[in-house]
């Protein structure tokens, strides 16, 4: 039986994990910013993997903090100290789940020099919600015959899976296509920039656009140029600047329009996230 179980999230841990080498194992979908608090804490001897099936969040480790897109994982290391900016879970789709090693049974040389060589947030297109819900699905069905055996198996697969697709992006740059799109964002974001001119300054069709920039990118353009201001409105905010200054020069029509966008990723008011932007 689950520790948890919910029609928005589900977890299992102690007994009613199937693996000792998995301690716990869950998924969540918030439908809002702070519906779920997510207060720093430490994994004592753990490893933790996520993966982000839809949405985006904001996660800090050890003071450093990231910004993790959909079609994404996130690693923190045992015993790290780490948590959600200001203690929340944005609205997604996200799954998790706890390693310690060694792994029985698994065939895989110098796995916790792997581990250790993964950036900490990493794209990871060669894996699918089937792949958790193959191993929850086992979890669901405990006691049933081969359960651990099947069990270990998904999460091994899973596992192999994630690594394949860290390894892959880690030598795949962006085309040079999605390259000049990028680069037009980056430099405009004080514009009010759509998909559409990026697309034009790619040289392809919108719906081609969008198809080539989501396998490249690991998510929708609209989402990830979101992504982009609202990543730089954080840094001018941590810089002092005002709020109104802030919106003003990523070209947001207005500070309360600003506001209403912030707080709807951040889940806090760009006032407040400015004056404590990262958690102790």
């Amino acid at each position: 039986m689950p520790s948890l179980r919910s029609p928005r999230r589900e977890w299992y841990t102690g007994t009613s994990c199937l693996l000792p080498e998995m301690p716990m194992l869950g998924w969540t979908r918030p439908l809002a910013a702070g519906d779920l608090d997510l207060a720093p804490h430490r994994h004592a001897g753990a490893w933790e993997l996520c993966w982000l099936r839809r949405g985006e969040v904001d996660w800090w480790v050890e003071g450093e903090s990231h910004t993790v897109p959909q079609g994404h994982c996130y690693l923190t290391h045992p015993d790290e100290l780490h948590g959600g900016d200001h203690g929340i879970l944005q609205a997604c789709d996200l799954y998790w789940l706890h390693l310690r090693l060694p792994l029985p049974g698994l065939d895989l040389p110098d796995l916790e020099a792997r581990l250790v060589a993964l950036p900490r947030v990493f794209r990871a297109d060669q894996v699918s919600a089937g792949m958790w819900w193959d191993l929850i699905g086992e979890h669901r069905q405990a006691g049933g015959l081969g359960a651990t055996a099947a069990a270990r198996a998904a999460l091994h697969r899973l596992l192999v899976a994630t690594l394949r697709s860290a390894a892959a992006h880690g030598a795949s740059p962006l085309s040079p296509a999605i390259a000049r799109a990028t680069a037009l964002a980056r430099t405009g974001l004080d514009q009010p920039l759509r998909v559409a001119a990026l697309a034009r300054a790619a040289g392809l069709s919108p719906s081609r656009f969008h198809d080539r920039f989501i396998a490249e990118v690991g998510e929708p353009p609209a989402s990830w140029l979101r992504r982009q201001r609202l990543s730089r409105a954080k840094q001018l905010l941590a810089a002092g600047r005002s709020v109104t200054a802030v919106a003003h020069e990523l070209g947001f029509p207005s500070s309360q329009w600003f506001a209403t966008v912030f707080r709807r990723h951040s889940g806090v008011a760009p006032s407040a996230w400015r004056a404590n932007r990262t958690p102790t």
